[in-house]
């Protein structure tokens, strides 16, 4: 074997820069919510329901940037944690 091909996780390749920085504020802030969604779910009231609305909203974002980009992996990988997620919400409320 001449070489070992490596393939980053984070390599995205044919994009410029704008592009990379709307992806990680995208999962940046998906992530950040996230993170107040578990604090908040300590928490009984509006908190709890905004910060559900807004991680929700925050998914579905995610999945479209990363589609309307082209990025297919990233995509359908947004896309099945929100899909997930509304199955468990789903779950939850019934």
């Amino acid at each position: 074997m001449e070489g070992v091909l490596l393939l980053a996780a984070f390599a995205l390749t044919g994009t410029s820069t704008w592009i990379r920085a709307v992806f990680a504020a995208c999962v940046g802030a998906t992530v950040l919510c996230g993170l107040c969604e578990i604090a908040a779910s300590r928490v009984d009231g509006r908190w709890g329901e905004a910060a559900l609305a807004v991680g929700a909203a925050l998914s579905a974002a995610s999945v479209a940037v990363f589609i309307l980009a082209r990025q297919p992996y990233a995509g359908i990988t947004c896309f099945a944690l929100f899909a997930t997620k509304a199955a468990l919400l789903w779950r939850r409320d019934r």
